[in-house]
């Protein structure tokens, strides 16, 4: 076994940069790391699926959440929720969730259109009451 300290200078090592960090809620220096968790009815959470993000092969976060999410069901998961925060509530993630038929719960930005009803669409910011039983949008 051997332990050394990874080098830290972007010049030397490939897959370090600087990444936007929703934890430190600012640009930080490190790894890019996006992982799939499962967690079941009893609160046990387990990594399932996970990808470093290299730059130079030109894929989105969201692009590899399709294909992690797309990957895991291949192996036979079953969920019966997806869940995400707002980085990963884009339309085309909705969809590809919805043709799996899985349910699903993401955070949303207020500035996001939005339609509970066809034809009738606006931002969330200018909805004034939520009711506590939520709404499907």
């Amino acid at each position: 076994m051997v332990i050394d300290k990874p080098y830290s200078n972007t010049e030397k090592t490939d897959l370090i940069g600087f990444f936007y960090s929703g934890k430190h809620h600012c640009v930080v220096k490190g790894v890019n790391v996006i992982t799939l968790y499962y967690t079941d009815q009893h609160d046990v959470s387990v990594p399932i699926n996970f990808r470093i993000i290299d730059p130079d092969e030109g894929k989105t976060k969201n692009e590899h959440f399709r294909e992690m999410l797309q990957q895991v069901l291949s192996w036979g998961l079953q969920p019966s929720w997806v869940t995400g925060d707002c980085w990963y509530s884009s339309i085309e993630n909705l969809k590809f969730i919805r043709k799996y038929n899985l349910g699903m719960l993401f955070a949303i930005e207020n500035n996001r259109i939005i339609s509970s009803e066809r034809g009738s669409c606006c931002q969330v910011q200018a909805i004034d009451c939520w009711d506590e039983s939520g709404v499907q949008v």
